[in-house]
């Protein structure tokens, strides 16, 4: 069984940018690998958040898997953007508590 970690594994519209890509047919790293495999999801944290409540969840989820992706990372455009054209960054680590994970 594989297990799909964190908000980026279920979300396509991360960001108003990202529209588009869902309306062409665009799917989610959960959607493609749930039709080869089955595959358990927690969404962790959000890209942003400071509160660790949904990781013990994740963490469980993940010891009974035989594969872990991680879906970690940032997000672009116009809301809770953690980098991109104009929004530069001095550090260069996971936003908020990804890294605890």
């Amino acid at each position: 069984s594989i297990s799909s970690m964190f908000k980026n594994a279920g979300d396509i519209n991360l960001s108003k940018v990202n529209e588009s890509i869902k309306e062409s047919g665009g799917t989610t790293l959960k959607e493609e690998l749930s039709k080869y495999f089955k595959v358990s999801y927690s969404q962790g944290c959000n890209i942003n958040d400071q509160f660790e409540s949904d990781i013990p969840d994740a963490v469980k989820i993940a010891l009974k898997s035989d594969v872990v992706v991680l879906a970690l990372g940032g997000n672009s455009g116009w809301v809770n953007v953690t980098g991109g054209e104009g929004k530069d960054r001095s550090f260069l680590g996971l936003p908020g508590v990804q890294e605890n994970f």
